[in-house]
């Protein structure tokens, strides 16, 4: 009885252990402390862990009437520890391996409009409403969404299969809960996409309420630097180009060619959208500066990287995106310039825009004869030895268009351009040769017209699926050009050398086609991926040219030449082809491997043929519509001098890239390592007279591509950048035939079998820093590049008759350093003064090969010329309300020496100095000036030294609010300028004289057109 009432007991005490339950709350405890509180409090189990391998792992639970092994598994859910039972002995044994973690993705749309919510705030919680995380739904990385960010958000978690809800909530939308359950886990996955997050507007919001901050130039949100438009002066009748031209940091070429803190900006955006492919000048010079609210500077994801939810991204491209303001950016948006001025000068424009949430059309249109790029009051790069030759006329019509998804599945857009140019050029040219046997002089006398008609279209299309995407683009282009030169020359030394004269006409066309697809494939259970690529480009060329020349030496044993040539290119075609399969593997996070095969093929067929109509007993053709009969010119072809060459090439590439990235200090860095080898075979089949040769080149090279290192702060005040490249440069296999063209008898060209692979290696170090609080921007840059077995073409220069043979050669000793800094900081406490520099010390050692013989088997040596430069760009301005003075000052200091004989050193200095000022004047009026002196010393040639004062300004008044504007602009007011300008380098001194004088007044009328839709009820 008694072991039978102890047995009971037992069980008793066992069953009621059994039944001991707990209850606790714990907010962001260490799992040790947990299990601590657990073990004493427990009177069955014995809990068994060690201390220091659990501090570090955080929990945040609550938990009601759970039995001591349920706490347990609670509390160490999704922990990195393993959890083993036997009897009464807990054990919870920590694993490494297991903290591997892997994010969630998702966004935030409006449920009616689908558009993007960037902003929203997005909570991870557990199943039982316990936060776990949260974030803001904002990310910008992509083109669209408010002020250029998207709604994309990231949750890490751990790897294993568990339920969240997700509470999603935005100002004036109502707030949901989504459940979520994490399972299918894969081993080499590191992302997973959540579904779309859709919230509803509440009924009852406020209105919009506009906010007026203090006008700082420009600011950071995130990683992306934005300019303030309305913090920067221009003048009435600015462009978008105006606009460029005053951000911190920015230089603007007169080829539309856009550069940032030295970084060449690759596409300039409109609202995030590409308009205009990549012709900034389309924009650049139609675009009121008035319609942009800011503009926005960043590294762009292209829409295949968005797809795939990758940051290493092969097409990342550096962009410039102009955002219009609030009115402008839904309706219609004219604007409409006529403008008449002396000498004949005119100018029209019409550019229009049409924007909704999802569709844009933009048309425009242009015609002028102006061939000048300068404008009153501001400062650019034009100085006096850059002026442009001739009366150009253009006119110009196109059309661009884009249309997307509401939920940007989908989008297409393209354009048209039709365009036409005339230009006319009456110039003479005095130009004196440094040679090492003594000086030659060249008296040249040129006058041309050129006449081309042009038309060209590109179209994209881009759909994504849940699986693969695709991208087209089509795209076309035709030209038809007619040009006609008479042309007349005279080189001498103490006697005459010769006399050339050249009349010459030709027309032709140029038409190219193109078409590129590819295709991204994403790989089921994990975040792996295929890209397919190809492509297929078509280009046909022809022309026709009659030259007639008259070439005659002052030696008379040298005696005369005359030719009556015809030259019929064609068929002149190109048939291009490529094809790109690509494995992208994420290794882990922010680490992946790309491994690629490429495959290129090109064929082309160039044929000339030369006859010499001098030789036929007819009357001489005025035009190439007197040409003879086909059977009649085909009896004098100049075999010599005609060719038919036929190049096959393929080439199979290889390119494995290793892309890294991760957490370093209060930044981040980048690092890309690419190694492409490729093996290419050419094979040139080429046909001269009695000339048939066929040259086979296997060439097996590599290079490492763009490899860098980057480091950037998590503020995105500072970045870090540096970069070694090196590529080979194979020489044409053109170059390798030995040819005699002297078809130009002034100018004949030589071939060369001996040429070796050139090799271009090139340094980058970097450093920026922005500071938005100080409106402070500063940055260095180091660069330099060197060439190996650099293909040069050489020279051989005949001083007793003037005629330059012209041969490649391999050179060794090229090589160029530069560095530049820069600054730009505000003055005084109200920041009205601003100071920018920007300067640079370059040194270039610049190897060619010449030579100055009478024998015509001489053969050119190594010349070498060093060149040593000091350059900076000082400017210093003054703000009040919407007045504004700038004084700026552009020295430059050059020097060109070589131990060549003969060699005369140059040491010259630039200064172009001066002020711009942007006045308001009574009446309404405004005042828009620059005055500059262009200065140049040192040189022997007391011509060269001279100081040109150069004075332009616009006066302009608007009228019925804005919506018309008046402009007077005046250029060279002082009448310093001629049509005359001189350059000198190491090579010679050049003189030029054109047919146009740049000193003129125009007027203009512009009108200014808005329209809104009306606001729904």
């Amino acid at each position: 009885m008694k072991r039978v009432f102890m047995f009971c007991l037992l069980l008793m005490v066992v069953f009621g252990a059994g039944a001991q339950r707990v209850s606790h709350t714990f907010k962001n405890e260490s799992l040790s402390k947990i299990l601590s509180v657990l073990g004493k409090e427990s009177q069955a189990y014995q809990i068994s862990f060690l201390y220091d391998k659990l501090e570090d792992c955080k929990v945040t639970v609550s938990f009601r009437n759970l039995t001591i092994p349920e706490a347990i598994n609670r509390v160490t859910e999704f922990q990195p520890v393993k959890v083993k039972q036997k009897k009464n002995i807990i054990t919870v044994q920590y694993r490494k391996k297991s903290r591997e973690k892997i994010s969630l993705h998702g966004k935030v749309f409006d449920s009616r409009t689908h558009k993007m919510l960037p902003g929203a705030t997005v909570q991870l919680l557990a199943t039982d409403s316990t936060v776990l995380s949260v974030t803001e739904a904002s990310r910008f990385w992509m083109d669209g969404g408010e002020q250029g960010y998207t709604s994309d958000f990231y949750f890490d978690v751990l790897r294993h299969p568990r339920s969240y809800l997700f509470k999603v909530s935005y100002v004036g939308y109502c707030t949901v809960y989504i459940p979520y359950t994490l399972n299918n886990l894969s081993g080499r996955k590191f992302l997973y996409d959540l579904p779309p997050f859709y919230l509803k507007e509440e009924r009852n919001t406020l209105k919009e309420v506009s906010v007026v901050a203090s006008k700082v130039k420009f600011y950071h949100k995130g990683d992306t630097v934005v300019y303030n438009a309305d913090a920067f002066q221009l003048a009435e009748g600015s462009m978008l180009d105006a606009l460029i031209r005053q951000l911190p940091g920015a230089e603007l070429k007169e080829d539309g060619r856009i550069y940032l803190n030295g970084r060449f900006v690759e596409t300039l955006l409109l609202n995030g959208k590409d308009f205009f492919k990549g012709n900034n000048a389309v924009m650049l010079e139609n675009l009121p500066s008035y319609t942009v609210k800011d503009i926005q500077v960043y590294d762009k994801r292209s829409d295949n990287a968005h797809f795939l939810n990758i940051d290493n991204d092969r097409g990342k491209q550096f962009v410039m995106d102009v955002r219009l303001k609030r009115q402008y950016a839904v309706g219609w948006l004219a604007n409409i310039e006529g403008g008449m001025g002396t000498g004949n000068r005119y100018l029209g424009r019409l550019f229009a825009l049409r924007f909704t949430d999802h569709s844009q059309v933009g048309v425009y249109g242009n015609a002028n004869n102006l061939n000048d790029t300068r404008k009153p009051g501001q400062n650019t790069l034009w100085t006096p030895s850059e002026m442009k030759e001739g009366r150009l006329q253009e006119q110009m019509a196109g059309i661009d268009y884009n249309v997307e998804a509401r939920d940007t599945k989908w989008k297409l857009n393209g354009n048209a351009q039709v365009a036409y140019t005339g230009l006319d050029v009456q110039s003479n040219i005095l130009r004196t040769n440094f040679l090492a046997s003594g000086n030659t002089y060249d008296r040249m006398k040129n006058m041309r017209t050129d006449h081309s008609w042009s038309i060209q279209t590109n179209h994209h299309y881009y759909q994504e699926f849940s699986d693969f995407n695709i991208d087209l683009r089509p795209s076309f282009s035709y030209r038809r050009f007619d040009n006609r030169q008479d042309y007349g020359a005279t080189t001498m030394r103490d006697t005459l050398l010769n006399t050339y004269l050249n009349e010459a006409m030709s027309r032709g066309h140029q038409l190219e086609a193109s078409l590129y697809g590819s295709s991204s494939i994403k790989i089921k259970d994990t975040n792996d991926h295929i890209e397919l690529e190809a492509s297929a480009n078509y280009g046909d060329n022809e022309q026709q040219r009659l030259n007639r020349y008259d070439l005659s030496y002052g030696q008379h044993h040298y005696g005369r030449t005359c030719s009556n040539q015809y030259f019929k290119n064609h068929p002149n075609r190109c048939v291009k082809a490529e094809g790109t399969a690509l494995y992208w593997r994420n290794l882990a996070h922010g680490t992946s491997l790309q491994t690629s095969y490429t495959f290129n093929y090109r064929k082309e067929n160039k044929k000339q043929a030369l006859y010499l109509l001098d030789r036929l007993d007819t009357a001489r053709c005025k035009s190439l519509s007197d040409l003879p009969s086909v059977t009649d010119y085909e009896r004098v072809m100049d075999q010599g001098n005609s060719h038919d060459s036929r190049l096959m090439e393929t080439r199979h590439t290889l390119q494995p890239m290793f892309l890294w990235n991760t957490k370093l200090g209060k930044g981040h860095v980048n690092m890309q390592l690419f190694f492409p080898t490729f093996y290419q075979h050419q094979r040139l089949h080429y046909q001269r007279g009695s000339m048939d040769t066929i040259l086979v080149r296997n060439d097996f090279l590599f290079s490492n591509g763009n490899s860098y290192l980057q480091w950037d702060s998590d503020d995105e005040k500072t970045k870090i950048f540096a970069m070694y490249r090196f590529e080979p440069h194979t020489p044409s296999l053109l170059y390798g035939v030995n040819i005699h063209d002297d078809t130009d008898p002034l100018n004949i060209q030589e071939g060369n079998g001996n040429l070796k692979t050139a090799w271009s290696h090139e340094v980058l170090v970097s450093y920026v820093c922005n500071n938005s609080a100080k409106q402070m921007f500063q940055g260095v840059e180091f660069n330099f590049k060197s060439r190996h077995n650099h293909i040069a073409m050489g020279c051989l220069y005949n001083d007793a008759t003037g005629v330059r043979t012209y041969r490649p050669y391999n050179v060794n000793g090229n090589w160029k350093g530069q560095l530049t800094y820069g600054i730009s900081v505000p003055l005084g406490k109200m920041k009205h003064l601003a100071l920018s520099s920007m300067s640079s010390v370059a040194y270039a050692n610049s190897v060619d090969m010449m030579a100055t013989a009478t024998e015509e088997t001489a053969v050119p040596v190594l010349s070498t010329v060093h060149h040593f430069s000091v350059s900076g760009d000082l400017r210093l301005s003054y703000e009040w309300k919407d007045n504004k003075i700038s004084l700026f000052c552009k020295p430059e200091w050059q020097h060109f020496d070589s131990r060549h004989s003969n060699f005369t050193s140059i040491r010259a200095t630039k200064m172009n100095y001066g002020a711009t000022a942007l006045v308001k004047l009574p009446w309404q009026l405004e005042l828009s000036t620059d005055f500059t002196v262009f200065s140049r010393r040192g040189y022997t040639d007391s011509q060269l030294n001279t100081d040109d004062l150069i004075w332009n300004a616009r006066l302009s008044r608007t009228f019925f609010k804005g919506h018309i504007v008046a402009m007077l602009d005046t250029y060279d007011m002082l009448g310093e300028l001629s049509n005359i300008s001189r350059v000198i380098n190491a090579q010679g001194r050049t003189e030029t004289y054109t047919n146009v004088p740049p000193r003129y007044a125009m007027f203009h009328l512009a009108y200014r057109f808005n329209s809104r839709p009306k606001a729904r009820k």
